[in-house]
């Protein structure tokens, strides 16, 4: 059993498809094909089932998968303790940032201003389909505060509602979402944060939200209020700043509209000392955004 068998194992069981990891491989998808019936063979158990064109684990691959996940993980650990025990390269941290993004340059400003040494890689998508797996923390959105020794709640902020100055209901001091089930709303693309939470208040009210624009991007949304094209659920704290002539923003009446800005990390991953600074950083950060709101 070779390293490169468990790397292509692990790209065709993570994306599901033999092409697509073929590709993301630079290989053919026969040699891949090859090489993962190969694995099959010494191991002695079928580790994928087959379905028209696409593949999915079974039973056995999920098992393995398990572990070559830990292999990587420690290989990985080694390579990067080593790094820092051997040579003075300037430390780096990586961030996958899928919710609070407009804070980001604040955030980096501010650190770095302190450790002008640190490097910093950033990868941002809200999709929950985008691995976080490769970095060293993940910044995201959800409905409840963290839970797990590998996540912790940076951040508690109401949901507001963002109307143009003009809206019928924009001279009122609170909105109840009832009266919201017919309006056209704006939203970031399903599977984002933002958009989850569209839908889940939206239905806890008893309606589907007319979903007029949807954008992966937080800034293009933004936009989008700002030209009277629909209304939006927007977090008072980390959207901060975009009220003004033309937009309202209206807290939600007889209804808890709250999300949590959770920070997590993959407990198996070696976090040098550099990395758990700034882990400590972010969460006096995002506390001090709290009492200054």
């Amino acid at each position: 059993m070779e390293l490169y068998q468990l790397e292509q194992f692990k790209a065709a069981a993570e994306l599901s498809h033999i092409t697509k990891a073929a590709q993301m491989l630079s290989i053919s998808q026969p040699a891949l094909s090859k090489n993962i019936h190969a694995l099959e063979k010494e191991l002695g158990y079928p580790l994928f089932d087959h379905i028209g064109k696409n593949i999915r684990l079974n039973r056995n691959g999920e098992i393995l998968l398990r572990h070559v996940r830990e292999i990587f993980c420690s290989l990985d650990n080694a390579r990067r303790e080593l790094e820092e025990a051997n040579t003075n390269k300037a430390p780096s941290i990586s961030l996958c940032v899928k919710a609070a993004s407009k804070l980001l340059p604040e955030i980096l400003q501010t650190y770095s201003q302190s450790h002008p040494g640190v490097r910093f890689s950033v990868s941002q998508s809200g999709t929950a389909s985008v691995s976080s797996a490769e970095h060293d923390f993940t910044i995201e959105s959800s409905l409840s505060p963290a839970s797990g020794t590998d996540c912790c709640s940076l951040l508690r902020e109401n949901i507001l509602i963002a109307l143009p100055s003009t809206h019928r209901l924009a001279g009122e001091t609170s909105v109840d979402l009832s009266e919201l089930k017919e309006e056209p709303f704006i939203s970031l693309q399903k599977g984002m944060g933002l958009s989850n939470i569209t839908d889940y208040y939206c239905h806890l009210c008893g309606f589907v939200p007319n979903v007029v624009f949807e954008s992966d991007s937080p800034s293009t949304l933004r936009s989008l209020l700002h030209l009277n094209l629909g209304i939006a659920f927007i977090p008072e704290l980390t959207w901060s700043g975009l009220e003004d002539d033309s937009i309202r923003l209206l807290p939600v009446r007889n209804l808890e509209c709250i999300r949590h800005i959770i920070l997590k990390w993959d407990s198996r991953r070696y976090l040098s000392p550099s990395t758990l600074e700034f882990k400590e950083f972010l969460i006096r950060y995002f506390s001090g955004l709290g009492k200054r709101n």
